[in-house]
């Protein structure tokens, strides 16, 4: 941590982690609770240059409370993911070796700095798409019930996604999946 941002970061959450962790404790299971309060403030560290100096502070604490929203609902997409690929392994002995050697996300996906920032630009549902399809292995039924859509869309998504990560790469059509 650096002298000055530590010192007006720690008087930030002395002044907002009671509330926080309220607002924590009223809408989520207590497993989760410190989960959610911990990567929020991590949350809060990385932007906190922005939250200080752009955001208003009559409305620090609704951003955090809606960075624990955020926060929960990945950590929930996570755990989804984590009993589909579970229930995908058990029903299929070719998806139990499949899962024992499950490659490195950034092999699969990412591998370079360009596929990284693009990925980083991505609305959450479009990112959650692309990584569960080229990591779990997702088809577009499956990507459909994940993100709460049709298969129909699910495709046209992945399609339209896929085609601007091509170009932005600069990849011929049949270079990704």
């Amino acid at each position: 941590m650096t002298g000055d941002r530590a010192i007006r970061f720690r008087a930030f959450v002395a002044e907002h982690e009671v509330v926080l962790r309220g607002f924590v404790a009223r809408r989520f299971a207590p497993g989760v609770r410190d989960d959610i309060v911990q990567e929020t403030l991590l949350v809060a560290w990385n932007r906190f240059e922005h939250l200080d100096t752009q955001v208003d502070p009559a409305l620090h604490r609704a951003w955090l409370c809606r960075v624990a929203r955020n926060v929960a609902r990945d950590l929930e997409r996570g755990e989804r993911r984590r009993r589909h690929r579970q229930t995908r392994a058990a029903a299929d002995p070719t998806e139990r070796a499949a899962a024992a050697t499950v490659a490195d996300p950034a092999n699969v996906i990412g591998g370079h700095d360009a596929t990284e920032q693009f990925l980083a630009r991505l609305a959450p549902d479009d990112r959650e798409l692309l990584v569960a399809a080229a990591w779990d292995g997702f088809s577009a039924r499956e990507l459909g019930e994940l993100l709460g859509c049709t298969e129909a869309t699910a495709r046209q998504r992945q399609s339209r996604l896929l085609r601007r990560l091509r170009a932005e790469l600069g990849t011929p059509e049949g270079g990704l999946p």
